[in-house]
This record gives structure tokens, C-alpha cells and sequence, in this order.
């Protein structure tokens, strides 16, 4: 009789890369910093950059891999910062420049990046290029977009008409008059905010200038502000009406003043700039993209160095979305990709935060997803202890560029239970603090359990499963509200119902599924042990809002991914 043994031998087979082998901006997480409203070192009631450079340990702490500074340039404030005077100093309300040099090195020395806010598209009108423009002035006459009066209007035929009907993002007209030239200047934004002219190739080596004057003070790389809109065509055309209200922004289609080609050429030149030998000798420069464009627009900003930051989740989330709008939103984005890297946005500082637009209740799920996704995650300060907007009083508003205004989401960062919630020792801030300060706050969620427990935890996983993120990828949804993704040594399923949910895991109908999971962690609300071992067949219940984040890998939780390969090692054959 023949009879024949095999024994199979397992070998765990590296299919993703250590997240050493990535560059920084891949690895993250990002973490945005209001500047005014993160940390005041001075008692004047404005945060500033020596209160950030104080709680750079924080920020280590937590796993941070980068900070995104929000504008710290002069400025009068109009647009909080978004309305530049100048881009080659700081702003005396946050500090020096020698102030910024400190806050570089001191991030610096604990491995953390750093990322700032950079607004190519306008100026405040009280720059000086805009004041000498306005006069002609010192070669800048055309270093913003000045247009003739299209003709004129009333019974003197004395009031001038606007070139064509483009309108503000802001309200009312793009077009404001300047009696001192007799023409019109173009402003995307407020009147305050006048456009660059990048038909001007002056305009374009000054920016260029700019961007290198931080680079060589030791900036990684920037956040390019509202990149959209940097080129404008055919001025002596009117852009086509949506719906009937032509006063609307919304109500035309702006196929001459948004995502142009002229705009990526302006792009490319930036990163050019970036790559410059003498930038990259310490490491690769960064640069992501503000653009709220449809998916497929949106791939169009990806460069060399180039990332457009993905708001799918920021705008088309609520506290109502159920699982198939989660898978939707997801799997559209991640298959649009086709290899490009991925990033996750659940907050900022034009948005209502994440624990109000999507309730408290599910905080700690939108955490895990977007530090779990495959790719970079972004937080917004705060949202690593769950701070929600503030109510504020008509008297405190500081936003009169945007209306509603964006102050809720632009309150002090809370860290502990004291006065001011220990943002400030003046007796006037600039924006009040949110009354939940006694609960929510740095000093009393360090102790566990608590949502800023949870996020390093999430973080230091995140950074072990980074590597794989260009790996096989799954979404599944169950009935209406289940929805879960699995990557190689994850599984992550969040019941978004307000009520109870039983299943098993089997259910999902994923490709492939392990006969056990243990839990690695799970959502504050989730009543589930850390530790715990299910069968795929077996029911487990899922508390409301919850999630639960499944290791898969049978052996041991690696940072890359592995496969089990059957390899013949031996075959004897016995004769009897």
C-alpha cells in the first residue's frame, strides 16, 4: 500500500513595508493647530507660537507625526490669517520669526514635522503689493487681476458695471471698483482678499520666493489654501447660470474661475520648488491641497510631492448617514485612487467639529475610521478628547468673513479643568471656552478610559498598519446601519444605529474571513473586553454607535501584512 505524509510548513510572507520605509507625510497622523486658539504663553488671550512650541511633548505624546499650523503671517485679521499682509514674517499677535525658528527645532527634536498654512490665490488689501498696485506703483501695477468697467450705468451713466456676473464665495460680486484706477479688481473671496494675477510671472517667482524663505527656516512642507481658484480665463464672459438666482455663487457653473489648467501649472511650479536639491537633502517636502471638488477633480491634484486633502467624509457625513452611505463614500474614493495614497478628514477650522456634526455618540468611530483607513490621517485639535462647538454670543464673534460664522469650531483647546480651561491666565480671551471644559479636557481624559486614551491607541496601531495601506482592501455593509472594512490584520465593523445590533461576522459576507478574531480595542461605548476572542460564526451583540476593531493575523500583529503560503517540505513515501 502506498501511503504518503506531507507536512506543510507556514510562512509569513512581508506583503506591505514597514512605516519607517515611507515618507513622513504618508505616515501621520497630521494635526492641525489654530494658532490663536491652541495655547496663550503671554495672557494676552490669543494662543500663540511659544504656547504651541510649550506643548510639543503633548503632541509627541499622543503619537503626532506632523503639525499643520493654520496662517501665522501679518495680517489684519479680517479672515483670521487667511488675509496675508505679507508671507516672509510672523504675525505680532503669535510671536516672532525667531519665535517660529524656536518652535521648528523644538518639534524637530522629537521627530515631529512641521506643515504651515500657505494662501497663494489672494492678499489682504492692506498689503503693500496691493497698495502699489492700486497706485501702479514700484512695478505691481498688474500683480492683481484689474479689469475695465464692462461699461456704465444710471442716470448719469456715472456707476461702472462689473466686468461679467462672477460672484464671491462671500456673497455679492467678485468684482469691486477702485476709484483711483477707474477699474475693477477681482476678488474670490471678501473684498478684503484681492487675487493674485498669475498671468504675471512676476507674481509667481515672489510666491516661489515666499515658499523658499520657510523652507530654508526648516518648514516640511505646506497646506496650499483655496488652490482652486487660483487661475482665471475669459474675462469678458459671463459663466453660465445653474438655477435662477444668478446672485448665488452656487447658481453658476464656474468654468471660468475654478480647477483651470493655468491653476495646476501654478502648482507644478510650487512643487518644483519643493524638490529643489537643497530642500531634500534632510527629507522629502510635502505639500497638501485644499480642494473640494468632485472625486474625479480631485485626483487631478495629485503631484510629485502634491496630496489633495479628501473631504468626503467632512462634507457628506451627518449623524443620519447610515452604512451604505459610508461604504459609498468610501470605496468611491479609494477606487478613484488607482495607487495614489490616501488620506482622511473628519474636521478643520471652516467646519462644525466631528462630536457635533456627527454627535457625541459616535466620536470614538470616527476616530478609529479615519485612523485605520488605509493611508494618512488628519485631526483637527481637539478631537482627540471629543470637544464639540461652542455656543457663541453675537458680542464674542470674531468670524465676519463667513456666514453663519466658523467661531464654534475655532474655541481655546481645553487642557485641564482649571480657569480658561488652561489655555490663558487673562481675564479676556479672544473666544470663550466651551462650558464642557470640566469634563473634556487634557488633565482628566489622560486617565482612562477616555476618547484621548483611545486615540493613541489608535495611533500606535495606525502606525503598525500603515505599511499595508496600498494592500487588499474590503468594505462590507450589513442590513442598513453595519458598516465594516478590512485591510491584512484588521477588521473594523461600527454599528451606526441608535439601537442594538446582533450578528456575526460571517454575516458581513467579506472575501475572506478568519474562523477566529480577537478584539484590539473597540469605541468607549462598545461594553466589549479588550482581549476577547469570537468565532466568525458566533453572534455577538453591537451597542449602539459603537465600533469594534477585530486582529485577524492568527500569530502575532505585525506592521506589514502577511499571507500563509503551503510549501511542500517534505514527502516520503512508504512501502509496506
Amino acid at each position: 500500500m502506498l501511503r504518503s505524509v506531507v507536512t506543510v510548513v507556514v510562512v509569513a510572507v512581508v506583503s506591505g513595508v514597514s512605516a519607517a520605509d515611507l515618507d513622513w507625510w504618508k505616515i501621520g497622523p497630521v494635526y492641525q493647530i489654530y494658532p490663536a486658539s491652541f495655547r496663550d504663553s503671554n495672557g494676552d488671550g490669543w494662543g500663540d507660537l511659544n504656547g504651541i512650541t510649550h506643548m510639543a511633548d503633548y503632541l509627541q505624546d499622543i503619537g503626532v507625526g506632523a503639525i499643520w499650523l493654520s496662517p501665522i503671517y501679518p495680517s489684519p485679521m479680517r479672515d483670521n490669517g487667511y488675509d496675508a499682509s505679507t508671507y516672509t514674517d510672523v504675525n505680532p499677535k503669535f510671536g516672532t520669526l525667531a519665535d517660529a525658528e524656536k518652535l521648528i527645532k523644538a518639534y524637530h527634536d522629537r521627530g515631529i514635522k512641521v506643515i504651515l498654512d500657505f494662501v497663494p490665490n489672494h492678499t489682504s488689501n492692506e498689503s503693500q503689493w496691493f497698495i502699489d498696485s492700486v497706485n501702479s506703483a514700484h512695478g505691481k501695477a498688474d500683480w492683481y487681476v484689474w479689469k475695465q468697467p464692462k461699461g456704465y450705468e444710471g442716470d448719469d451713466k456715472s456707476k461702472p458695471i462689473p466686468p461679467n456676473n462672477w460672484r464671491s464665495t462671500f456673497g455679492g460680486s467678485a468684482w469691486k471698483y477702485v476709484e483711483a484706477r477707474q477699474q475693477f479688481y477681482y476678488h474670490m473671496f471678501g473684498d478684503y482678499q484681492p487675487d493674485l494675477n498669475y498671468d504675471n510671472p512676476e507674481v509667481l517667482e515672489a510666491m516661489k520666493g515666499a515658499i523658499r524663505f520657510w523652507l530654508e527656516k526648516g518648514i516640511d512642507g505646506f497646506r496650499m489654501d483655496a488652490v482652486p481658484y487660483l487661475k482665471e480665463i475669459n474675462y469678458d464672459k459671463n459663466e453660465p447660470p445653474t438655477c435662477s438666482d444668478e446672485s448665488d455663487y452656487n447658481c453658476l457653473d464656474h468654468i471660468y474661475t475654478m480647477n483651470l489648467q493655468g491653476t495646476h501649472d501654478v502648482l507644478n511650479a510650487f512643487d518644483e520648488v519643493l524638490r529643489e536639491q537643497k530642500f531634500v537633502v534632510n527629507g522629502v517636502r510635502a505639500m497638501w491641497v485644499e480642494a473640494y471638488n468632485n472625486i474625479t477633480e480631485l485626483m487631478t491634484y495629485y503631484g510629485n510631492v502634491s496630496s489633495p486633502f479628501n473631504f468626503q467624509y467632512i462634507s457628506y457625513l451627518n449623524k443620519n448617514s447610515n452604512a451604505a452611505v459610508f461604504q459609498k463614500l468610501t470605496t468611491d474614493y479609494m477606487n478613484a485612487l488607482k495607487g495614489r495614497w490616501p488620506n482622511w478628514v473628519v474636521g478643520n477650522h471652516d467646519n462644525s467639529r466631528v462630536g457635533t456634526r456627527m454627535g457625541s455618540d459616535l466620536i470614538d468611530t470616527m476616530t478609529i475610521l479615519t485612523q485605520l483607513l488605509p493611508g494618512t490621517s488628519i485631526t483637527y485639535y481637539g478631537e482627540e478628547l471629543g470637544m464639540t462647538d461652542t455656543l457663541i454670543q453675537p458680542g464674542q464673534r470674531q468670524d465676519w468673513a463667513s456666514n453663519p460664522p466658523r467661531d464654534p469650531e475655532r474655541t481655546p483647546m481645553q487642557w485641564n479643568s482649571s480657569t480658561n480651561a488652561g489655555f490663558s491666565n487673562s481675564s479676556h480671551l479672544y473666544l470663550p471656552v466651551n462650558p464642557n471644559y470640566f469634563e473634556v479636557n487634557v488633565a482628566t481624559e489622560s486617565k482612562a478610559p477616555s476618547h484621548l486614551d483611545l486615540y493613541k491607541k489608535v495611533v500606535k496601531l495606525h502606525k503598525e498598519h500603515v505599511g499595508t495601506s496600498q494592500d487588499k482592501f474590503d468594505t462590507a455593509t450589513y442590513q442598513d446601519w453595519v458598516f465594516a472594512f478590512q485591510r491584512p490584520g484588521l477588521l473594523v465593523v461600527s454599528n451606526l444605529n441608535n439601537i442594538e445590533t446582533t450578528m456575526s461576522i460571517d454575516q458581513l459576507k467579506l472575501p475572506t474571513t478568519p474562523d477566529s478574531l480577537t478584539v484590539e480595542l473597540a469605541s468607549l461605548n462598545a461594553n466589549i473586553t479588550e482581549g476577547t476572542s469570537i468565532k466568525s460564526n458566533t453572534n455577538i451583540t453591537l451597542t449602539p454607535r459603537s465600533t469594534i476593531v477585530f486582529n485577524t493575523n492568527s500569530a502575532a500583529t505585525f506592521g506589514v501584512s502577511t499571507m500563509l503560503i503551503p510549501m511542500v517540505c517534505c514527502l516520503r513515501y512508504l512501502w509496506n
